[in-house]
């Protein structure tokens, strides 16, 4: 099961911030952690979570699976959905985790967009070894633990395709190697002093607890 949804965390309360929100863009290539990474995040905060793939899965179930090419269809759809969906969540002002593929050319610009003059953006690159990414791909493909409509197991994981996944450059910016022994609370320290208020380990936020 997916732990970062197109859904509030169960338990989530929020007051209504004075200021801005906080939006963190979780981006990446495939397999370099963004989703554990989000549910972690989403859990540490309480904040709702947009990720691009359960989106993606609905429209596979609901219009039905094809070739790449009607996939990478639906993963623009995908993309438009989130976009609307981060924009009604943030009228209501909340913090916002948003998770996907983003790639620079399509959606660096919109995401600015997105937040312009109503929140703080920040973005959270995750990457790891090629060679590690490799092998999670193979390993997802064959445990077919992913919905069929995205074709893992016809699809080999390129490295040269890194290149369309780099970090978007939004500032503040972050790295994170889901392949280090580190962790996440090194970011999550990291995320805290920049100003985003990701709690300690075991005090988890609620809008309003925070100060903002």
């Amino acid at each position: 099961m997916r732990q970062c949804s197109v859904l509030r965390p169960a338990g989530a309360h929020y007051t209504g911030a004075m200021q801005e929100p906080w939006v963190v863009v979780i981006s990446g290539p495939p397999c370099s952690g963004k989703s554990r990474l989000a549910g972690r995040l989403a859990g540490r905060t309480g904040w709702p979570c947009l990720a691009k793939d359960p989106f993606k899965e609905v429209l596979f179930d609901s219009l039905g699976t094809g070739d790449a090419t009607w996939s990478a269809r639906l993963s623009q759809a995908a993309f438009e959905l989130l976009f609307v969906a981060a924009d009604a969540v943030l009228a209501t002002g909340q913090d916002l985790l948003l998770e996907g593929n983003f790639r620079a050319p399509e959606h660096g610009e919109r995401l600015m967009r997105l937040v312009a003059g109503r929140a703080r953006l920040v973005e959270v690159a995750c990457q790891a070894d090629p060679g590690l990414l490799v092998s999670r791909h193979a390993a997802r493909a064959a445990d077919g633990s992913r919905h069929p409509g995205h074709l893992d197991a016809l699809r080999p994981w390129d490295p040269s395709a890194l290149v369309r996944y780099a970090p978007l450059g939004i500032k503040p910016g972050f790295v994170f190697d889901s392949g280090s022994d580190l962790g996440d609370e090194p970011l999550f320290d990291a995320l805290a002093a920049a100003g985003v208020p990701v709690p300690r380990d075991g005090a988890r936020s609620r809008t309003g607890d925070t100060g903002r």
